[in-house]
């Protein structure tokens, strides 16, 4: 299992879960989810285009197949896990500060809100 980053288009702020690491190069990410197999990927919604993190990257991670979305967003310091159900994301849950996220694929992954938005 490998974490991957990046910088380029819907690169920037993720964290991207892959089992099986191999090369994917001169792709999107999108794309080299859905080659990659990419279990689980997390996108901080960035505060000068919200919209693209919540409604555009939901879309294409949701046709690329990723089974799991996670978006932490600063601004409201929620962190909504989604699971794919068919071809479409449905809520597993928002957690806030006080609660800790959970995983729908990865049975005992989780994560304290706190210290996600916490940390330095």
């Amino acid at each position: 299992m490998a974490a991957a980053g990046g910088s380029r288009g819907i690169l920037e702020d993720r964290v991207v879960v892959i089992s099986g690491v191999g090369p994917a190069l001169g792709t999107t990410l999108a794309r080299r989810c859905a080659e990659e197999g990419a279990d689980l990927v997390l996108e901080v919604v960035s505060p000068d285009k919200p919209e693209r993190d919540l409604v555009e990257k939901r879309s294409d991670y949701a046709e690329a197949g990723v089974p799991e979305y996670w978006i932490a967003n600063p601004q409201t310091e929620m962190i909504t896990v989604l699971w794919l159900e068919d071809d479409a994301y449905v809520e597993h849950g928002s957690f806030g500060r006080g609660s800790t996220a959970t995983s729908a694929l990865l049975p005992g992954f989780e994560v304290a809100v706190d210290a996600v938005f916490d940390a330095d």
